[in-house]
């Protein structure tokens, strides 16, 4: 389910037509592999929170041919994005079934810190209750966590 507050209703540019990715290795089913970081996937689902892109939006990549491997060669996670282009020097790959993408932020997989290092993320998980005491730090009260949960975002 959508957040109503997550969405920037002043937003003025364009939504965005294509999305195109780097990452490590793709699969021949869509799924990407990139360095570990998340950042792809995080921006990815910022981008989906504000409306800027949906799940229809295009994931394109290149990869050299070495680093495409089969169907079901590379697992993934519910927040992974999806490709649902693959350049290569030698071919075009399009997943015969398109993967699904994530329908925004995963808040319970990120920790608290990761939210307050990156300032767009802190701005929305503001805009959420916090899911339980578990979920916050040592030092914060339950009462005064900002990290939202999954089904928020």
């Amino acid at each position: 389910r959508a957040c109503s507050a997550c969405r920037s209703p002043r937003r003025t540019s364009p939504p965005i037509d294509l999305v195109v990715s780097g990452c490590v290795a793709a699969g021949g089913d869509g799924a990407r592999l990139g360095k570990g970081g998340g950042y792809a996937d995080l921006e990815y689902a910022l981008l989906r929170a504000t409306g800027a892109l949906d799940g229809g939006t295009p994931v394109a990549t290149t990869v050299h041919d070495s680093q495409l491997h089969a169907a079901g060669g590379i697992p993934r996670e519910a927040h992974d994005v999806g490709l649902t282009l693959i350049a290569t020097p030698t071919r075009l790959v399009r997943p015969a079934t398109p993967p699904g993408q994530p329908q925004g932020i995963h808040w319970g997989a990120l920790p608290p810190e990761r939210i307050a290092a990156m300032p767009p993320l802190a701005a929305r998980a503001a805009a959420h209750p916090a899911p339980d005491s578990s979920a916050s730090s040592a030092s914060a009260s339950p009462a005064s966590s900002s990290v939202p949960s999954p089904q928020d975002s």
